[in-house]
């Protein structure tokens, strides 16, 4: 059995691998939003028609997985199979900048009352905005140079719109 960690941390397939000693975990990079549904809300469809719930899902369009650790013949095409090097790039900007600046704009959020990303005021997603490039970027860059800083900048542009999305009532 193959299992798939989408678990968010680094080096996760390892620290789990000795409890399923007959299977081979790996670690992916789930870098897009999901959630399920409130049962009031009617705009969007049930996974099963014998089950109420209703799964809300960014595109995933890309999936990496560690191409040192796996061999492509394993895995259907949905993943994309990249180098350790550039593996190890998506683990962390998943944990620093998507996890951290989401971390950074809930505290506040939930200090000042909101409760949705979304209806945040403009001071604090300027707040967040000055923390990812200020802070997180450089030091994602620096501690992965080799991956184009533009492709960063341009992610973690996209990452805010995304975190802000009304539809994930984040």
């Amino acid at each position: 059995n193959y299992i798939l960690i989408c678990e968010n941390g680094r080096n996760l397939a390892q620290t789990y691998q000795k409890y399923f000693k007959k299977s081979k975990v790996f670690d992916t990079v789930m870098s897009r939003m999901c959630r399920f549904a409130a049962l009031e809300e009617k705009n969007y469809i049930s996974l099963l028609k014998s089950l109420p719930d209703k799964l809300v899902v960014e595109c995933y369009d890309y999936l990496p997985l560690n191409h040192g650790a796996c061999s492509p013949e394993r895995f259907s095409p949905v993943f994309t199979l990249i180098e350790p090097e550039l593996f190890a790039t998506w683990e962390d900007i998943k944990f620093f900048a998507h996890n951290g600046i989401h971390a950074f704009i809930a505290y506040h959020a939930f200090l000042k009352g909101y409760k949705y990303f979304s209806d945040v005021d403009q001071k604090l997603k300027e707040k967040a905005e000055k923390t990812m490039f200020n802070e997180i970027i450089p030091a994602l860059h620096r501690a992965h140079p080799h991956f184009p800083f533009r492709e960063l900048n341009e992610y973690c542009e996209n990452l805010l719109e995304r975190i802000y999305n009304p539809f994930f009532h984040d």
